[in-house]
């Protein structure tokens, strides 16, 4: 299989971070959405990261899509939550998707020549509620079920690249997320599968 994106990328991450959970090799092709937009679209007719290339030439593309197909289709210990815990586990998985959304479009804004004040007041105000609303359910270990699930995988996901790429958000106030964070990440698979401050310069 083949994954295409950069590492800096929390959703392209997220992708990784599923595939070594499940115990899958796979190639890696680190092309940038920014700079490598005609290449991208040879795997994503919509130019974007993380593309999944399948053994049979087959191509999932959004992180989603591939972790349900994952999900779906590996033995082992399932990524996504049963039972009475589901709805916990997706509310916190969508609101950090979410969170990652914000914080890269204000990557996005930041890169313009005259960013629009406006605007990042507006994003800046999304991620301080996103990561308010996150703190209060985060702890200093997995946050469902007593193990790791999608919803793990989006959080850490979307705190360090935050962390890394705007770490004036990251007030320590919000303890609880740090914590969660560095658990996760001296952990497997993120330490497998670790964000990449090397292909993050110059781009997300």
């Amino acid at each position: 299989m083949i994954l295409w994106g950069l590492m800096d990328s929390p959703f392209v991450r997220r992708a990784a971070l599923a595939l070594h959970h499940y115990g899958l090799d796979y190639d890696r092709r680190a092309l940038s959405v920014l700079c490598d937009f005609d290449a991208l679209s040879a795997a994503n007719p919509l130019g974007r990261a993380p593309a999944l290339t399948l053994d049979d030439g087959r191509v999932l593309t959004d992180s989603h899509a591939i972790l349900e197909w994952l999900d779906a289709t590996q033995p082992g210990p399932t990524l996504t939550v049963t039972g009475a815990g589901l709805v916990d586990m997706l509310a916190i998985e969508a609101t950090a998707i979410g969170l990652a959304e914000k914080a890269v479009g204000r990557s996005a804004e930041l890169r313009r020549i005259q960013p629009d004040p406006q605007t990042l007041d507006r994003i800046d105000r999304q991620i301080s509620q996103a990561m308010a609303w996150l703190e209060s359910r985060a702890m200093g270990t997995w946050v469902c079920d007593g193990r790791l699930t999608r919803a793990d995988l989006a959080l850490a996901c979307a705190t360090t690249y935050i962390a890394e790429k705007h770490p004036a958000l990251t007030p320590d106030s919000y303890s609880a997320l740090a914590a969660h964070r560095a658990f996760c990440e001296a952990r497997s698979p993120f330490c497998d599968a670790p964000f990449s401050r090397i292909e993050a310069t110059g781009h997300i």
